[in-house]
């Protein structure tokens, strides 16, 4: 990328007033210039030597570069160049202040730019650098190891709505925290689209990270008029908790014998032992997820 750079900037056309065409292809590149077809950008420097610098910097600024590498290079180039422009002896080079080409020290600036730009557009990304943020966050918060009230209140989130969950509330104070600690941006207390988006990441390192996969195994067999009646049961009323806690228990951290899990096995056989149909087995984990998932999701079982 930097190479682009400089064969762009080595193109530039010098005329009476310095004026610079950069091709449309850098233009392109960088974001700061039109991008329609044979577009350029022009940069006027008419001004004298010692305000030289200070178009150079204006010139930088054109690129716009929201990353804290492009800022730190316009600062370094705007000290630079004064610093050249105003101090750097004429005689060092007798050959340059003969020439007719070179009657001003905008070499000096134009190679401080290039530079500049070429280390601005090797600095990370947004996307970058948030990713980076998210597996520090992640590893601060999993080191005890992750607490379950986060997926508690994921799942809420996910197959209710609710930001207000039980578990909501604690999740956010204590991501605060974490980002405090890590001297992060904070989360904002009213921003439920990005507590949305921590957990969510928190939920995929999670599963990554899990030793086993209970859910994906051999389910036995369930008469069918048991799964008929459960999908009747729960076609038309809200999900209990404790059900969608035990479907983040075995999601997120593999284990079917949680409380949550115990409670729902519990109450889903007692409601089928009333209505006189054959209950589920104690510990077949693969089938009381895919019940719980029915059930979540409002599917046919």
């Amino acid at each position: 990328m930097s190479g682009i750079v400089m064969a762009s900037l080595c193109r530039c056309h010098w005329a009476l007033h310095s004026e610079i065409h950069v091709s449309p292809r850098f233009a392109a590149l960088t974001g700061t210039g039109p991008s329609a077809a044979g577009a350029s950008v022009n940069i006027i420097f008419t001004a004298s030597t010692n305000e030289l610098a200070l178009y150079a910097t204006e010139a930088l600024l054109v690129f716009r570069h929201e990353t804290y590498g492009g800022a730190f290079s316009v600062a370094l180039v705007e000290i630079l160049a004064k610093s050249l422009n105003r101090w750097w002896p004429s005689w060092l080079i007798p050959a340059a202040a003969r020439s007719g080409l070179v009657r001003r020290p905008v070499p000096f600036a134009a190679v401080l730019a290039s530079l500049a730009f070429a280390s601005a557009l090797h600095a990370p990304s947004p996307a970058a650098a948030t990713a980076a943020r998210d597996e520090a966050l992640y590893a601060y918060v999993s080191r005890y190891p992750l607490h379950r009230g986060y997926m508690y209140c994921l799942v809420a989130i996910e197959y209710s709505g609710d930001y207000q969950s039980r578990f909501c509330p604690g999740s956010r104070g204590a991501i605060i925290l974490a980002q405090r600690a890590l001297k992060q941006p904070l989360l904002d207390l009213h921003d439920d689209g990005e507590l949305r988006r921590i957990l969510l990441m928190f939920a995929k390192f999670a599963q990554a990270s899990r030793d086993a996969q209970p859910e994906h195994g051999v389910q036995a067999p369930v008469a069918p008029s048991t799964l008929e009646h459960i999908s009747r049961q729960y076609e038309k009323t809200g999900v209990e908790r404790p059900f969608l806690y035990c479907y983040a228990d075995i999601l997120y951290f593999a284990d079917p014998d949680s409380a949550y899990c115990r409670y729902a096995i519990a109450k889903i056989n007692l409601e089928l032992f009333e209505e006189g149909e054959g209950v589920l087995p104690d510990r077949d984990v693969p089938v009381l997820f895919s019940i719980l998932k029915s059930i979540i999701l409002k599917e046919k079982l």
